[in-house]
């Protein structure tokens, strides 16, 4: 799909309207944009764009009532729940329709089962680092759920450790990158004790990522933006 082709009644500035339709594009990837530049609206785009009914959202724990707050203002025709409280309670919310599910990573080993009777429109992992150790249970966890088409979320896609990204793109697009100790070999020295203390490739591995990520930092979208505006309320 032709980036100028995007159409959408939600407001987006054109340089979501990109991230969007790139997404779009490619079904399943990464959002690297840097924070403050509109992650969670390009998304909820992309949702409306494909008519998907079936949302499941990942999220810190912090941040389950924001996205319920954002999902009312800009689509209020949908129907959200945030997943929370004890087992009973939360049970009986898996069992309600809706058109998005909120839920916060520790939920994956409690409620996986519950997480798994149907498949996902969509699978969203907001602030995707908590996700990215290819060896934590919950990082495992998540690549089990059956889902159509899935987003990570993060504003610092290569941060400080070139191996998170691996588990990352895994998660949207199995395989890609190999195995897990393979990637290792490509693009991580280690020391005599087997720890990870350089890399290696890094342009290569840039290059391959570009296939299945978008990210913009804030410098880069200034332009799109308009004018800042400042209110004093006392």
């Amino acid at each position: 799909m032709n980036e100028t082709e995007f159409i959408t009644s939600l407001p987006l500035f054109e340089y979501q309207k990109k991230g969007v339709a790139f997404l779009h594009s490619i079904g399943s990837g990464l959002l690297g944009d840097s924070p403050g530049v509109g992650k969670t609206l390009q998304v909820i785009a992309l949702a409306e764009h494909t008519g998907a009914e079936k949302i499941l959202v990942f999220c810190p724990a912090v941040l389950k009532h924001q996205w319920a707050n954002e999902l009312k203002i800009f689509v209020p025709h949908r129907k959200s729940i945030v997943i929370e409280g004890n087992k009973k309670e939360r049970t009986e919310l898996w069992k309600q329709e809706a058109d998005y599910y909120i839920v916060n990573y520790e939920l994956l080993l409690r409620d996986f089962l519950e997480m798994n009777t149907r498949e996902w429109c969509y699978i969203f992992a907001d602030e995707a680092t908590k996700i990215s150790n290819a060896r934590a249970k919950q990082s495992r966890m998540i690549k089990k759920l059956t889902a159509k088409r899935r987003i990570a979320m993060t504003g610092t896609p290569i941060s400080n450790k070139a191996q998170d990204c691996w588990n990352l793109i895994d998660f949207t697009n199995p395989g890609v990158f190999g195995n897990y100790w393979g990637f290792l070999q490509r693009y991580c020295i280690k020391n005599k004790w087997g720890s990870i203390f350089a890399y290696q490739n890094m342009e290569e591995l840039r290059g391959r990522l570009q296939k299945y990520m978008i990210r913009r930092t804030k410098e880069e979208v200034l332009p799109d933006l308009p004018e800042k505006i400042t209110t004093d309320v006392p």
